[in-house]
């Protein structure tokens, strides 16, 4: 078991632990005592620190700190808390990978255009136990996106979709909208032009996290669905063209959305890293890009990187593509797959709804044990 700890030893300011697999890690003193878990410090009802951090003493250190017999745990005492304090293997482990790895949900594997979608009915996803949805949440996380076949074709089908995800998020479209050629609107979606790949909410903070489309009406020509996995042509950027990637990395993009009584706007960079360099979000919308102007040379360079990405987007060796029929519906993460369509005539009716980001991270670990 990964878990078994073999030796601890104690050092000026830190407590080294060493695993039965190999890994070792040197957990401060000063984060051990902020992260006790005893009454004074945490209330386990609300899972909320107690603890006033700031007037700890910076060097405080244990009085001592023993591995149990089972290996499972250290047992640790502190100057100014009367109990033993036990801190887990398990979480000691967690939380030590994931100070050098960075997100605790990454994505596994990046496709290209031959992959397929899994595919589930709304009815077997209803039934699933100990979690209604949980083969769609699964699928999410390994693939990033979906298809839901049998759906009755209306709104209520697309809440009990986002009921496996978190809940339908309220956006200025409302919650689940409804959208077909309409040229009141002032969103590209609301025609029946070819839409490139993007991402959706470039103008938001809080890009959202998830996407539902559900064919209500269609007997359309054209209009195929297409998705393309981001991660994939980042990966492929960063081996291949690493400073136009870098460049994507650290230049932020303003998207805006003006019209229907806002103007919204926003700013990030087309790949949002964490701090040990983990890829964690794809935002990339040229059609609700702003006239955000660099100095030179790094518009120059923003434009080069941004031709080479937009480029791979548009080929269909990268391009996943599906007409969607009535009352099938395609799930997909935002922060991950580009979307777009093939041009169409004739009708084409879809509902849909977004979901939150945390909300589907939040599915993922309880169910995946991230």
């Amino acid at each position: 078991m990964t878990s078994v700890i073999i030796n601890i030893l104690a050092l000026d300011d830190q407590l080294e632990v060493e695993w039965a697999d190999g890994h070792q890690y040197a957990f401060s003193f000063f984060w051990l005592r902020d992260n006790a878990k005893d009454e004074s410090s945490f209330d386990i009802r609300s899972n909320q620190r107690e603890l006033f951090t700031a007037g700890l003493p910076f060097d405080i250190k244990p009085i001592s700190a023993d591995l149990e017999a089972d290996q499972q745990a250290i047992a640790v005492r502190w100057p100014d808390i009367d109990a033993v304090v036990c801190y887990k293997s398990d979480m000691l482990y967690r939380e030590s990978i994931r100070s050098l790895k960075g997100a605790d949900i990454q994505v596994r594997k990046v496709w290209g255009a031959s992959k397929g979608a899994q595919q589930f009915t709304l009815d077997n996803l209803l039934k699933e136990r100990p979690s209604a949805g949980m083969s769609l949440v699964k699928a999410l996380h390994a693939d990033g996106f979906a298809l839901i076949n049998d759906c009755p074709a209306e709104k209520g089908s697309v809440n009990q979709i986002a009921s496996f995800l978190g809940y339908v998020r309220e956006t200025i479209f409302g919650g689940v909208w409804e959208f077909e050629a309409d040229g009141d609107m002032a969103d590209s979606a609301y025609t029946s032009k070819a839409l490139r790949p993007h991402t959706d909410g470039s103008y938001s903070f809080d890009a959202p996290g998830a996407q539902i489309l559900l064919c209500v009406e269609n007997d359309a020509e054209g209009g195929k669905s297409i998705i393309v996995d981001g991660y994939k042509i980042a990966e492929q950027m960063k081996r291949e063209h690493p400073d136009q990637y870098a460049d994507l990395a650290r230049l932020d993009v303003e998207g805006v959305y003006a019209g229907d009584g806002v103007e919204l706007r926003a700013r990030r960079p087309t790949f949002r890293e964490d701090s040990q360099g983990n890829l964690v979000q794809v935002t990339f919308n040229n059609y609700d890009r702003s006239e955000l102007l660099y100095p030179e040379p790094e518009m120059n360079c923003f434009y080069q990187a941004l031709q080479t990405f937009d480029l791979a987007l548009n080929d269909s060796a990268n391009q996943w593509t599906h007409q969607l029929t009535v009352g099938q519906a395609l799930v997909f993460d935002n922060w991950r797959m580009l979307h777009g369509r093939t041009a169409f005539s004739g009708n084409r009716k879809m509902t849909g709804a977004y979901t939150n980001r945390e909300d589907l991270e939040s599915r993922i670990r309880l169910l995946t044990n991230c």
